[in-house]
């Protein structure tokens, strides 16, 4: 009998997927939580503003300060921790690897170390820089593990939260309570990583994480949205819950599918999906509450989103067509400032907004009267802008690239750099441009720089000439 009733339970199960399907498709943006969030460097969700590797520390560099460390001189040792903390932006990678190396050094010793210089003011790691380096290898290894930790916990990134809960464990759990603090150091910051940590596959990484959560007084879900500030990282709150299947927080998604940032309402769209058929009820009530109307009974719960995003973005949509209308009032009038201003904000909220491709004209008008006005850095900026806006094979971004290309020209000409290829590239795209024309044909050795001159003092020669000839004529005249 009982196997019976776990059939028919089964059957039931299978039969209600099939009539409720998983909800499909997604937002342009990636978000939404990973089938195995550990598995990624930023829990493969919504990342964090990408900084390239070239701009942080190298390895030679990390390695050649983490040797500093050792150094007799304790300013030595001062000041190759706080460059590690300050410069190790676009580095999380390299810090990562030397962190996992290991030390010379055994569990009892690195505990010692660490007791030792917790007796010490000023936090761990300067407890542990004050002591001689020479000591033993047990402070020579703290002290490196600390200033790598310390290191990845000023990047305030998703992924080097992850690398610190990760090595928690490690060394007998040493470290464990120093990072602790350092992660809720950050407040609701670090939050979205500690609800990942609820989901890890590893038993001390998920003890880790629940205690911490309970050491920030376990915020409500109202203070953790109300707090967190940034897009990026409240996208990764929502999808943090939905990686752990927190069926809580499915009212609160449903109402940031329709937040300001493209970020948040492209997490929330797609944790929506992780939650199946749990979105069911709250997502017909939402939708009756904003329709005005209960939604037909054939509208499956897919049906039912997709009716609410298309509101959601028309009234959305009806905020930025406003403020592009300003945008384009504003440049007629040549008020350019208050034309950048409603360009700006729309770009902001709405990327890929359909009507971006018509700002180019009017930045490009502003970028012209930069460069006239001999504002050759705002110039750039503007040209960017107005390339990155317009239509890839329309005038506008084939005016602005030319542009650009002309005014970096003339600034490597500034420099000593004479490049032909690129005043060429110039002439070319834009025909009408006479002073990359003439500049190009100065390099060529088509005319030459004393010619030139002979040119514009003859020019200047025969204007005086008529000049005279003119006010002779008058006097002449005037008897």
């Amino acid at each position: 009998m009982r196997w019976t009733i776990i059939f028919a339970s089964v059957l039931l199960s299978a039969l209600f997927a099939q009539a409720e399907p998983p909800l499909r498709g997604g937002p342009r943006l990636k978000g939404g939580p990973a089938d195995e969030p550990f598995s990624h460097a930023d829990f493969g969700g919504t990342p964090d503003l990408e900084v390239p590797e070239e701009v942080g520390l190298t390895r030679g560099e990390v390695a050649d300060l983490l040797e500093q460390l050792a150094s007799p001189d304790l300013e030595e040792r001062r000041a190759a921790a706080q460059q590690l903390r300050t410069e190790a932006v676009g580095a999380q990678q390299v810090l990562r690897d030397f962190l996992w190396q290991g030390v010379e050094a055994s569990n009892r010793q690195l505990r010692h170390a660490v007791r030792a210089a917790n007796e010490s003011e000023g936090g761990l790691l300067e407890g542990l820089l004050l002591k001689d380096p020479s000591t033993g290898p047990g402070l020579r290894g703290a002290a490196r593990v600390m200033a790598l930790l310390a290191a990845l916990d000023g990047l305030d990134t998703l992924a080097a939260y992850k690398v610190l809960m990760e090595f928690a464990p490690r060394h007998a759990a040493v470290f464990r309570l120093e990072i602790g603090r350092m992660v809720t150091a950050h407040g609701l910051s670090a939050l979205p990583a500690l609800v990942y940590g609820r989901g890890a596959d590893d038993k001390e990484i998920r003890m880790f994480a629940v205690a911490w959560i309970r050491d920030m007084g376990a915020p409500l879900l109202s203070q953790q949205v109300g707090g967190i500030k940034n897009p990026r990282r409240l996208a990764q709150l929502l999808e943090a819950y939905a990686s752990v299947n927190d069926l809580s927080v499915i009212d609160v998604t449903l109402a940031m599918t329709n937040h300001d940032s493209a970020f948040v309402r492209a997490a929330a769209r797609q944790c929506l999906e992780r939650f199946g058929v749990n979105v069911k009820w709250p997502a017909r009530r939402l939708y009756e509450n904003t329709l005005g109307t209960e939604p037909s009974e054939d509208m499956g719960t897919r049906d039912v989103l997709e009716a609410l995003y298309r509101r959601f973005d028309e009234k959305r949509l009806e905020k930025m067509n406003e403020l592009f209308l300003q945008g384009q009032r504003a440049f007629e009038r040549g008020d350019y400032p208050e034309m950048l201003r409603a360009y700006r904000q729309i770009l902001l909220e709405q990327p890929m907004y359909a009507r971006r491709a018509e700002m180019a004209r009017g930045i490009y008008v502003w970028a012209r009267a930069l460069e006239e006005g001999g504002d050759s850095d705002g110039a750039l900026k503007a040209y960017r802008l107005a390339s990155r806006v317009a239509n890839p094979d329309s005038q506008e971004r084939a005016k602005a690239d030319s542009r650009l290309r002309w005014l970096r020209a003339e600034a490597l000409l500034e420099e000593g750099i004479a490049d032909v290829e690129m005043y060429r590239a110039v002439v070319e795209a834009d025909p009408g441009n006479l002073e990359a024309a003439h500049r190009l044909d100065v390099l060529e050795g088509r005319v030459t720089p004393w010619g030139e001159l002979l040119a514009k003092s003859a020019g200047v020669g025969l204007l005086l000439f008529v000049l005279f000839a003119l006010i002779r004529g008058r006097i002449l005249a005037s008897r």
